[in-house]
């Protein structure tokens, strides 16, 4: 059966080479527009490709948070009585995100909700790591070597076929290589790659990280 929410997620060290599912979330503060921050906020996460919801109510510090999420499109609505809700559109997950989108709320009995485009930096502000998607329509569009996906690692900078024909990473070992399809290891543990054959189809995207990794 093919799974085409998959992720596939390729982390690149200078050292060895990791390939895993990266820990892909969306969270945020609530504050007031004076800027003082609101708890209790029901924050609803809604993911429109197919419509399911996720829930969250900020803490006491206004931070609220969802976690493990499937790359896709979203929305997110804010509601807290006495306030006028609020709600983000446009928003696009990719492999390794983690995105932050604060709730500005007014103190009002309106019940239409405030629409807001999201609008996402170009630059991650969250870590330090440098990495690479490579998206559905490069796998779709572009020609695969026995249709495997993992043949698109190199066209990562910096990235190149080693002397065992494994992909390397600014001049890292090979052997140093770690695996892992949707979090889980897929590593041949007394040689070099991986254990499972990756399927193109149930493949919808991949993140190369080339540097400062993180923990996740």
């Amino acid at each position: 059966m093919n799974h085409p929410n998959r992720i596939l997620v390729l982390s690149l060290l200078l050292a060895c080479l990791a390939v895993g599912l990266m820990a892909e979330r969306i969270e945020g503060g609530t504050k007031d527009n004076t800027g003082g921050v609101i708890p209790g906020v029901t924050v609803i996460l809604t993911r429109t490709d197919t419509s399911a919801t996720r829930q969250a109510v900020s803490d006491d510090n206004g931070f609220y948070i969802f976690t493990n999420l499937r790359i896709g499109n979203y929305e997110i609505k804010a509601e807290l009585e006495g306030f006028q809700p609020v709600r983000i559109t446009g928003i696009k997950l990719s492999a390794g995100e983690v995105l932050n989108f604060p709730v500005v709320m007014t103190a009002s009995d309106v019940t239409t909700a405030v629409e807001l485009t999201a609008k996402v930096a170009q630059v991650e502000l969250n870590t330090s790591q440098l990495d690479t998607v490579i998206d559905g329509k490069r796998i779709l569009d572009l020609p695969l070597n026995g249709r495997d996906p993992l043949e698109l690692i190199y066209l990562t900078p910096g990235v190149v076929r080693g002397q065992t024909g494994y992909p390397s990473a600014s001049g890292g070992r090979e052997r140093g290589n770690n695996y892992q399809i949707d979090g889980i290891e897929n590593n041949y543990t007394q040689t070099i790659g991986n254990t499972v054959d990756i399927n193109v189809d149930a493949t919808s995207e991949f993140l190369v990280v080339t540097s400062n990794p993180s923990a996740e």
